[in-house]
């Protein structure tokens, strides 16, 4: 059966996993000349203390941009009929790895509502509520019920008129 709509934008999960790399290349900060790597690929210090540098934020956006397409589309890249199976995979890592951004920037950064709003809509989080109830609270639950059922039946129409 012929597909509908615009033809493909990546006929291969080479191309797009190569656009995304490139994304995430692009957003890391060039390393201060007086920092080197060691061994184990830790940015030191010159007196040697294991250092971080920032990167530009990762986000969903500018995955897609980079990617030349809308957020929207990379979104349903990964579950094209037919396609899934090649670009689910890269898409997925894509995601993960700027989720785990925005994870960490929860606990970092000084915008946790942004941080917030970002991962329930890029990535399906909730808040979720428990409620608990005692006896007592079920008991007192009951016998509201219980009356307001009581007052709606004894409510008789007579007439066009209610009478109780």
């Amino acid at each position: 059966m012929a597909r509908m709509g615009r033809p493909p934008i990546y006929n291969n999960c080479i191309d797009l996993d190569g656009a995304i790399e490139l994304y995430f290349e692009s957003r890391q900060l060039p390393i201060p000349e007086s920092c080197a790597k060691d061994a184990d690929g830790h940015i030191t210090n010159p007196d040697g203390s294991i250092t971080y540098y920032k990167q530009l934020p990762l986000t969903m956006s500018g995955l897609a941009i980079a990617c030349g397409m809308d957020r929207e589309t990379l979104l349903r890249y990964g579950k094209r009929d037919g396609y899934s199976e090649d670009f689910g995979g890269p898409i997925k890592r894509a995601k993960d790895k700027v989720q785990s951004f925005v994870e960490d920037y929860l606990f970092n950064g000084k915008n946790v509502v942004g941080a917030i709003f970002n991962l329930k809509n890029n990535f399906s989080w909730v808040d979720r509520q428990e409620v608990g109830m005692d006896d007592q609270t079920h008991e007192s639950l009951m016998d509201k019920v219980s009356d307001r059922r009581k007052a709606t039946h004894l409510k008789v129409v007579n007439g066009g008129e209610t009478t109780e």
